[in-house]
């Protein structure tokens, strides 16, 4: 199918744009679009797939990269594990967007639309000449093994991430305490008497008002701990830009100790769904106060305001699931450059996310002998 790239939002036709105007969906909307896409600094893109009439079929973004990105979840080393040669895998072409997901705006359904948008990103990358296509975060093994087949990689659908979401079956705190095993609600509620007892106290902020310098160096210092290359004016830039494009969707939760900050979680609300993203702490912090403002308050104020369904993200598995998550698995596919032990390295990859899930308590879905 005809297909066009695009550097700007401003810049899509017409029927794409129109597409992207109808979506209801904060991840997949025009304002999260253009976050993206000022926080990438060129390096996201925009495909538009056409009919052969001209009618409109699909847009989906994806970033090109000369280099290795700082972000790890753009990386196509991610579904290596630590065994990247990184100067192998690029140039690359990751079809990713923020949130883990890549988001095909589409005229018919999914698995109709895919093979046309994935044809056009392998064309794309013919003709840039890269080294690496991949498309980390599918969100099922269908839609995977949809994109392995036009890609001719690997049929069996590599597991690379598993999204932790707490859906909301009660009526107050005590009834999602309810719903875990009795240790833990004993643990918990230890948790919370500790950070109350040091004098802690928690703001909740509409908009990005309460992100600032402090926050910063807070996000940056657990950044680093977690080998992210990032920096206090790199969060400066991003908390601005959050201000210039969807602050009407961000509430924080900002911890104070004696007048100090003492933790910061910024997240994105979207109807009924609280996105719980960025959160910086202190080492070693005595209070508790990481699983207070990543989890407790963001639920004591959803069940207040509205929410039925939390996103956690991805990692900490253990710590998500015995506060009541479930797990949404992401699947990837990707073409590697000549040599077959990044296949074999990939897989090996897969088998170790899927043992990450299943010690932290995450069924395995499909058979771990075809895994």
């Amino acid at each position: 199918m005809p297909y066009s790239v695009h550097a700007s939002v401003r810049d899509l036709p017409l029927p794409a744009k129109q597409a992207l105007e109808g979506q209801r969906r904060l991840l997949e909307s025009e304002a999260w679009f253009r976050y993206c896409e000022q926080a990438s600094h060129g390096s996201l893109r925009y495909l538009c797939v056409s009919g052969a009439a001209g009618e409109f079929v699909a847009l989906a973004p994806y970033h090109f990269f000369d280099e290795s990105p700082a972000f790890a979840l753009r990386r196509p080393e991610l579904l290596l594990g630590d065994r990247a040669v990184v100067a192998e895998l690029y140039p690359a072409i990751v079809g990713v967007l923020d949130g883990a997901h890549f988001p095909v705006v589409a005229s018919g359904p999914q698995s109709v639309v895919l093979p046309s948008v994935v044809e056009a990103l392998q064309d794309i990358a013919r003709s840039e000449k890269v080294r690496t296509l991949s498309i980390p975060f599918l969100d099922g093994a269908e839609q995977a093994t949809i994109a392995a087949g036009v890609l001719e990689t690997d049929p069996v659908p590599l597991t690379t991430a598993g999204v932790c979401v707490l859906d909301v079956n009660w009526s107050d705190f005590d009834g999602y305490l309810a719903t875990l095993q009795r240790d833990r609600r004993s643990a918990i509620r230890a948790e919370i008497r500790r950070f109350d007892a040091s004098g802690s106290r928690v703001s909740v902020n509409h908009g990005t008002g309460a992100l600032d310098v402090v926050t910063a160096e807070l996000q940056a210092g657990l950044q680093a701990r977690h080998g992210t290359r990032s920096g206090v004016d790199v969060l400066m830039r991003g908390y601005d830009l959050l201000r210039r494009t969807i602050d009407d969707n961000v509430v924080t939760f900002r911890g104070e100790l004696d007048g100090r900050p003492t933790g910061i979680v910024v997240c994105l609300r979207d109807g009924e769904t609280l996105y719980v993203r960025a959160v910086g702490v202190p080492q070693g912090d005595p209070n508790f106060t990481y699983f207070n403002l990543f989890f407790y308050s963001p639920i004591r104020w959803g069940i207040a305001n509205g929410i039925s369904r939390f996103v956690f993200g991805t990692g900490t598995y253990l710590a998500k699931r015995i506060r009541g998550c479930r797990v949404e698995r992401k699947y990837g596919t990707v073409t590697w450059p000549e040599g077959a032990e990044y296949r074999a390295l990939a897989r090996r990859r897969s088998r170790e996310v899927e043992t990450e899930l299943g010690k932290a308590g995450f069924a395995q879905p499909v058979d771990p002998e075809n895994v």
